[in-house]
């Protein structure tokens, strides 16, 4: 009144639950961060509509990727692939987006010191009402270490089989060769009775 606030009105609103609401879903995502972090997956999201790829932070470590060089389209991720995968990985791609084949992969790719890790991408295809594909939103995880001890276990299978093989053989030479010198044994001592 004349230019003093004589009261005010206003609503009071429980917002209790919704607060509550949002803690629960803040710990959950801390939570899904933490865990996707430290099992070291790479999350992706491909819109095939407008050729727009979005990479989290893993993806971008686990492919030796500068974020700020990444373009942000599918062939950036092509452009990952070692050589001699690009074509199959890229068949899968097409498989998927045909709804012939679910994505559940491996592939090689060449980091910028010029190694080569091992992935393996798993993706499902998010399509419209009539099944045409919108998006493509996946996982890869570096498999590599995996990967190594397999051809370690491998390699000491092998090993293992050719010392057996050796042991059978030399089983053979030692049955052999007692087997000669028993009959000899035997001959003689059936001589001389």
């Amino acid at each position: 009144n004349n230019g003093n606030t004589t009261g005010f009105k206003g609503v009071f609103q429980d917002i209790n639950e919704l607060k509550k609401e949002q803690i629960r879903s803040r710990t959950i995502d801390d939570r899904m961060r933490i865990a996707v972090e430290s099992a070291n997956i790479g999350i992706w999201d491909w819109d095939v509509v407008k050729n727009d790829l979005i990479w989290d932070n893993n993806m971008f470590t686990l492919f030796d990727v500068n974020p700020h060089e990444f373009n942000k389209a599918y062939e950036a991720w092509e452009s990952a692939i070692y050589l001699e995968d690009k074509e199959r990985a890229a068949y899968e791609v097409e498989l998927a987006l045909n709804d012939e084949k679910d994505f559940d992969t491996e592939f090689r790719i060449v980091k910028r010191d010029g190694s080569i890790a091992h992935i393996q991408g798993r993706a499902q295809v998010v399509r419209d009402e009539k099944g045409k594909p919108l998006r493509m939103v996946g996982i890869n995880t570096d498999i590599s270490r995996m990967k190594r001890k397999d051809e370690r276990l491998r390699n000491l299978l092998q090993l293992t089989e050719k010392q057996n093989q050796k042991l059978v053989n030399f089983a053979h030479i030692v049955s052999h060769n007692l087997r000669s010198n028993s009959t000899n044994i035997s001959m003689l001592s059936g001589m001389l009775l």
